[in-house]
């Protein structure tokens, strides 16, 4: 999702809120805009792995 542009940190906090609110019970997020949504979904519920080089 990095393509989003200037929309790219809002969108993944709405990501994350959208799982929370659907009943997700973990989110496993990846690369580091990811955080936005990690943080959005709840600490201590999601995974976060910030690099994406593998």
């Amino acid at each position: 999702m990095g393509e989003l542009g200037k929309s790219a940190i809002d969108l993944h906090r709405t990501i994350g809120r959208d799982a929370r609110n659907a009943g997700l019970d973990q989110l496993l997020t990846l690369g580091e805009l990811s955080a936005y949504a990690t943080e959005e979904f709840g600490k201590g519920r999601s995974i976060l792995i910030p690099s994406t080089n593998c």
